[in-house]
């Protein structure tokens, strides 16, 4: 089930490709998730931009589509 990774020292991976998917979907999900929380409040003590709105977009897009 885990493998040491090829020129790592000390380092494993999971050789079931399914669980290597759920594990990078996973982090995929927490980091766009974090980049839409982080946009959202530096709009709300900031103040709206264009730049920050279209950022909340694009990680709420990753998002959705990760649903599907």
């Amino acid at each position: 089930m885990l493998k040491k990774k090829k020129g790592k020292k000390e380092i494993y991976e999971f050789t079931f490709k399914h669980i290597q998917s759920a594990l990078k979907s996973l982090a995929d999900h927490k980091s766009h998730e974090k980049a839409r929380r982080y946009y959202q409040s530096k709009i709300e003590i900031l103040g709206d931009n264009i730049d920050d709105s279209k950022e909340i977009e694009y990680h709420r897009s990753k998002l959705n589509s990760e649903d599907i």
